[in-house]
């Protein structure tokens, strides 16, 4: 049961978010999407069951939104001083959401999961007594005053090696490896005013935040659909292969020209647009890819984007969708199996939500992007994560550089120049 006011106009889900005390906290703007939405409590969240989570998305109808994500790696043991947590996915219907909707209006809703919810009256009650106004999310944040990379240049290079030696031997075609960048501050770091600034900076993005008791917050932009389904229709999009953003429109049309013309990116693209279209076709009735690939420019980068729509097959659900897309190779490479073994016997860190699914699902319709363009605020410290797709003739500099690009709208939301 759903039960809503109209708030006042105006007021944004992500400041209105900021000022709750319930948890888990979770926001979602849609990439290019005017309404945004933020939940604060639970009024159910399933973890880790996917037989239980299509039991209660069949049981509360098509209306029931379900905000969450996914662990990138289900099989490699968590790292416990980074995420704290093992789960593999987590999916919550908030108590409580704040909507600003496309027409204007900002709606105010409670969700109620009956009967179970007919016996906690007095706990639902007091969850809408400790509603707060929205808070100020204005000021400056504060500057870093140490950063550590992981791995280090020297063990990058060695990575990439050892990705261009399984190349040779024919063990794998692909390897996207990933880097963490940690920022330490000298006071904490707010990660509602940080995403507020990232949302501002890049319109084109998917932007999400989940904050859970622990108090950390997993917040990102990121430019990738996983996929997006309404009803039996589902669109997804192969994003893989990147140039930077020239500092003059005849710069960044030579860097578009370029990453359109390179053999490199194109067979790096290649591989996710053939993986999706596989994974998709047992799942549909028709399948339509583009014939190209096109240029897609963000704040600071430019990828290669190929689109991919299907009609899906009767009773095929989000959840299977989601099951049969993660990961692709554009955040784990191909193989899928020889890159993730690679990559548990590689990189030097897990990468917990980092390139995971994020987003929503209901019974008939869902979004998800690709956790990217991500990071972690916990106190004092952001961890940054960001990855760079290896294949045959990757320059470890160049990758090396490639990462710095995309980790620069954090960079430029504290205020800095993070390219170095």
């Amino acid at each position: 049961v759903r039960i809503e006011v109209e708030a006042e106009a105006g007021a944004h889900p992500l400041a209105w978010l900021a000022a709750q005390a319930a948890t888990p906290r979770l926001y979602w703007h849609g990439r290019r999407q005017a309404e945004r939405v933020a939940g604060a409590g639970a009024a159910l969240s399933v973890v880790d069951d996917a037989d239980a989570m299509r039991r209660a998305l069949d049981r509360l109808g098509p209306d029931a939104r379900f905000y969450g994500g996914t662990r990138f790696d289900a099989a490699r043991p968590h790292e416990t001083t980074a995420w704290r947590t093992d789960e593999r996915f987590r999916l919550t219907l908030p108590r409580l959401t704040l909507t600003a909707r496309a027409d204007g209006a900002t709606v105010l809703a409670c969700h109620l999961v009956l009967p179970r919810d007919a016996t906690r009256r007095g706990d639902v009650l007091r969850a809408i007594r400790l509603l707060a106004p929205p808070a100020a999310l204005g000021g400056a944040l504060p500057l870093p005053h140490a950063r550590t990379d992981l791995p280090e240049r020297g063990a990058w290079r060695a990575s990439i090696a050892a990705a261009l030696d399984a190349f040779a031997r024919g063990e794998a075609e692909k390897i996207v490896l990933a880097r963490r960048v940690t920022f330490a501050f000298g006071e904490a770091l707010d990660p509602f005013a940080l995403l507020a600034r990232l949302e501002a900076a890049t319109p084109t993005a998917f932007h999400f935040l989940t904050s859970h008791a622990d108090g950390a917050a997993f917040v990102g932009a990121s430019p990738e659909r996983l996929f997006r389904q309404d009803g039996r229709q589902v669109w997804t999009e192969a994003v893989a292969g990147t140039r930077p953003r020239g500092e003059t429109p005849g710069e960044d049309a030579a860097f578009e020209a370029d990453l359109l013309e390179s053999e490199k990116e194109s067979r790096e693209h290649g591989y996710v647009r053939d993986f999706l279209a596989a994974r998709l076709a047992p799942l549909a009735t028709e399948l339509r890819v583009d014939d190209a690939p096109e240029a897609m420019a963000q704040a600071h980068v430019q990828h290669l984007r190929t689109r991919i729509e299907a009609t899906l097959r009767g009773g095929v659900a989000p959840l299977d969708v989601l099951g049969a897309l993660h990961p692709t190779p554009a955040v784990g490479g191909t193989p899928t199996g020889a890159a993730l073994a690679f990559l548990r016997a590689h990189e030097p860190f897990d990468r917990g939500r980092y390139a995971a699914p994020v987003g929503w699902m209901s019974r008939d319709a869902a979004e998800f992007a690709v956790g990217i363009r991500a990071g972690r605020v916990e106190g004092r410290r952001l961890a940054l994560y960001s990855g760079a797709g290896i294949v045959a003739g990757s320059d470890p500099d160049r990758e090396w550089a490639e990462i710095e690009s995309k980790i620069a709208d954090f960079a430029a939301a504290l205020g800095l120049d993070a390219r170095r």
